[in-house]
């Protein structure tokens, strides 16, 4: 296990739901919450599995907070939406050929 991956894990949970919970959206924070608890045993395959996967999302999560904290929700928007599309790459290329989860 790579050294403090599951205190990441713990930080990118609590990242996501601060934005979700900014967004005002109770219901955006509600379906962020399910969706991280479905995930977070993948979150840790990834870490420990793919080098450099945490500066990487550090980076792209310290964009996000720079656009939101300048108030630029167009570039906010267009960060996340790459973020997302990249994690989301990810499980399809690495994860869709297996038929059981990487993490029991």
């Amino acid at each position: 296990m790579v050294e403090g991956l599951e205190e990441y894990v713990v930080h990118d949970i609590r990242f996501h739901d601060m934005i979700a919970e900014a967004s005002g959206n109770e219901s955006l924070r509600m379906l962020c919450k399910s969706f991280s608890t479905q995930t977070q045993q993948v979150r840790l395959f990834r870490g420990a599995n793919e080098p450099g996967v945490l500066e990487r999302l550090n980076t792209e999560h310290r964009e996000i907070f720079r656009y939101i904290q300048a108030r630029d929700p167009q570039l906010a928007s267009a960060t996340v939406t790459a973020h997302i599309a990249a994690v989301e790459f990810w499980l399809r290329t690495e994860l869709g050929e297996r038929t059981e989860p990487p993490c029991e």
